[in-house]
């Protein structure tokens, strides 16, 4: 754990803290550790019912939007706390919100949904609906056509490799 992160849980658990501010207050930290306490803030506001809006996060803190990974990061652990939270997901909702990810947030959706099929189904890894009319890219090698089937050992789908 980083420092930065580490200093972020002390303040958080003596009382609320202003993320934009506290991180604003630390100008040479990496990307990778001010993402860090945003994840943290973020999975500790669904903990208390009170989540935040990404599109509201992304409006003060800027560097968040023009990382992609990052945005990719953040986005897909509010798909993730939805489903954990028993919400109904629907993928297209969140490739409609982050068009500039939508490519990479698309194919990590599919990987999740695969691997929610591979384990025990429960709240925190239920499947989602998928819309199988869009295009869905598995790994950069597939292209998902149609689900043919579901059973115990996961799911079955027609799709073709793609020409590299």
């Amino acid at each position: 754990m980083s420092e930065l992160i580490a200093q972020y849980e002390r303040l958080v658990s003596s009382g609320p803290v202003n993320l934009v501010s506290f991180l604003s207050s630390f100008p040479h930290a990496t990307a990778a550790e001010r993402l860090q306490v945003v994840l943290s803030e973020h999975e500790r506001r669904w903990a208390q019912s009170d989540p935040f809006l990404i599109e509201e996060l992304l409006k003060q803190l800027p560097w968040l939007a023009a990382d992609k990974d990052a945005l990719l990061e953040i986005v897909l652990a509010e798909f993730k706390q939805q489903l954990k939270a028993d919400h109904k997901v629907d993928p297209q909702e969140f490739l409609d919100r982050f068009p500039a990810i939508a490519e990479p947030l698309k194919e990590a959706i599919a990987n999740l949904k695969a691997e929610s099929n591979n384990k025990e189904t429960n709240s925190a890894t239920r499947t989602f609906e998928w819309d199988c009319t869009t295009e869905t890219i598995l790994q950069r090698r597939y292209k998902l056509i149609r689900l043919l089937g579901e059973g115990t050992f996961g799911l079955r789908w027609t799709s073709s490799l793609i020409d590299r």
